[in-house]
């Protein structure tokens, strides 16, 4: 007889537990708004679910050890009103706010996005920007830690094993004068006003003191290849220009040319062209003129 069997860990103990005994038919819930379309779609009706939904020790948001450590079980909608990741990661809380509707964000964690890989999701691009880590719990109670680009490696596809969940994400805690940003093009769903992305980018610069030359940037975009990416094209265009009109189309351009390399002359995907040549205009303004340098004091 067919039965999905629910499991609800309390303790990270006892997620470690039940991981031990995953295999290809189980399934982690963590905000469920993602797995539980996926598994409508598949008519799946047999099989382990892991609840992480009740693990109030993976609800949190802190600085600690010069890092920003966002725990798993932390919703979109705490991340983008939390004021620390406003300062110190503005492009996470940024996505973070973008993410579905009301509802969706006080229901949805991170830690769901990122392990359903899509290339739409658009907290991915956030995270790679800011250089974050995912801590990973594996069922012998061992955590350790993998950046975006070795998480998430296809559409639908990341190298989490069956036995293994996020946890937690860590953010190196900037210490100098830095901007972030993310911006999205997109459409509207056809059953609801939410805005599905069409392509996005995220935005980290690092200044100078004067706080006009950029001294490194991490420019990601996301929504235009199998996953998202550095745009270092578009990142050397920051870095190598003073102020002014030439940088700001030096990295415009760059930012079109690498999603004509991405759409490989897919002709159905070149309003993405379009799309970043506008978001490019948008992220430089609020980068350069529309917020305050942040920092660690």
């Amino acid at each position: 007889m067919e039965q999905l069997v629910y499991e609800s860990p309390r303790s990270v103990h006892e997620l470690a537990y039940c991981l031990r005994n995953a295999d290809q038919n189980t399934y982690l819930l963590s905000g469920g708004t993602d797995l539980v379309i996926k598994l409508r779609k598949l008519g799946v009706h047999a099989g382990r679910i892991i609840d992480m939904t009740r693990l109030e020790a993976l609800n949190y948001i802190k600085i600690e050890d010069g890092c920003i450590r966002i725990g798993a079980n932390t919703t979109f909608a705490d991340i983008s009103r939390n004021e620390e990741l406003r300062r110190y990661a503005t492009c996470l809380a940024e996505a973070a706010a973008q993410v579905g509707s009301q509802q969706i964000r006080n229901t949805a964690r991170m830690a769901g996005n990122v392990a359903n890989s899509s290339p739409r999701g658009d907290s991915i691009p956030a995270l790679l920007a800011l250089d974050a880590k995912a801590g990973i719990l594996n069922g012998k109670g061992e955590i350790t830690y993998k950046k975006m680009d070795e998480l998430v490696v296809g559409i639908g596809k990341n190298t989490l094993q069956k036995d293994e969940a996020i946890v937690e994400f860590l953010i190196p805690c900037p210490d100098e004068s830095h901007r972030s940003t993310f911006g999205k093009f997109g459409r509207e769903s056809h059953r609801t006003s939410v805005v599905i992305s069409h392509i996005n980018i995220a935005a980290v610069i690092i200044l100078d003191k004067q706080g006009t030359l950029v001294k490194s940037a991490r420019v990601v975009i996301g929504s235009a290849a199998p996953v998202p990416y550095r745009a270092e094209a578009a990142e050397k265009a920051l870095t190598d220009n003073a102020a002014g009109l030439a940088r700001l189309n030096a990295f415009v351009d760059a930012l079109q040319k690498h999603v004509i390399e991405s759409i490989h002359g897919n002709k159905r995907y070149e309003n993405k062209i379009d799309g970043i040549a506008g978001l490019g205009y948008s992220v430089y303004d609020r980068l350069f003129t529309s917020q305050p340098a942040g920092g660690a004091e």
